[in-house]
This record gives C-alpha cells, structure tokens and sequence, in this order.
C-alpha cells in the first residue's frame, strides 16, 4: 500500500503520467480506505487531472476526524478494516495533517477561494508545531503565503502590510 501510494504521489508532483497514479493511488485506497495518507494522495491526483469535485472530497476526508472515515470506507465497499484485524493500525498514529492542509490550502488557492485557502494555511501553521513539513512542502506553503499576501486587497489607512515572517 505505501508503494502504491508514493508512486501515485510522485507522479501526481510531477503531473505527469496521472492516468497510473490515479489507478494507483485508487488500489491504495481499496487497500486501506482510512489512511489520510492515501486519501491526500488521491485527492490532490484527482485535482492534477482536473477532477475538482473529487479531488475536495477526498482532500478534506484527509484532514477529517478518522472517526469520520467509516462513512467512506462503506460508501467505497471497504468496511472490512484488515489492517486493525491483523493488529497493524496503530490507534496512536496520527496522519500528518500539516501536510495535508497545505495540498487542501493548494488546491483552494488555485481555484481561486482565496478566504479557504488562507484558512488551511493557518491550519498549517497551527498544525505544522512539530515542524513535520517537508522541504518541498515548505517552500510550497512560503510560495502559497506569498501568492495569497500579494492577493489582499491594498490597506486603506492605519494598517501597513508587512512581509511574512515566515519568508527568509
């Protein structure tokens, strides 16, 4: 599942060869239907392909409660949870949410809602405390604040726009 998964990833990163990533990232998904993981993954391939409905559904199914996840498992025919019947889901493993905010915060971003994409930013920041972002991903969020601070409308008055602290 984890292979199938990152080479869906990386080629949905590249947008390239999306028509094997999504037949991979959906045979990860039927493997394990609740791994935030795979749901981003399959999410932000639905949006490289320019599948906008599909790609928020699973986008934000990766950033929901995985209580929540049971209702898709079932809508996708994956009730039967192998990996707690075989005692490889560890209950005290959180998904990386920081990461799969910013590809939510992305995917709103260039569709032009600009409000739900500074929300998950901020989501990112607030969730990204452990610093479990990785390289790419964070020149990815710098880029995205960038694009979303240069998107404000111009300050009228007292306040001044300052740079992100966030920027080098």
């Amino acid at each position: 599942m984890v292979l199938l998964n990152q080479a869906a990833w990386f080629r949905a990163l590249r947008g390239k060869d999306l028509d094997s990533a999504i037949s991979f990232a959906q045979e990860a998904r039927d493997l394990d239907c609740r791994n935030q993981a795979v749901l981003n993954t399959l999410g932000w391939v639905h949006f490289q392909r320019s599948e906008t409905k599909k790609a928020f559904e699973y986008l934000r199914y990766a950033v929901a409660d995985p209580r929540h996840l049971e209702k898709l498992c079932d809508d996708e025919g994956g009730g039967f949870d192998l990996l707690r019947a075989l005692g490889l889901r560890s209950a005290g493993f959180l998904p990386n949410y920081a990461a799969n905010y910013l590809y939510l915060a992305l995917a709103y971003g260039q569709i032009g809602q600009l409000e739900n994409a500074r929300a998950m930013v901020r989501m990112v920041r607030q969730d990204d405390a452990d610093r479990m972002l990785r390289l790419h991903e964070k020149r990815l969020l710098d880029e995205l604040e960038e694009t979303l601070g240069n998107s404000l409308p111009e300050p009228s008055g007292v306040f001044e726009r300052r740079p992100s602290p966030f920027r080098r």
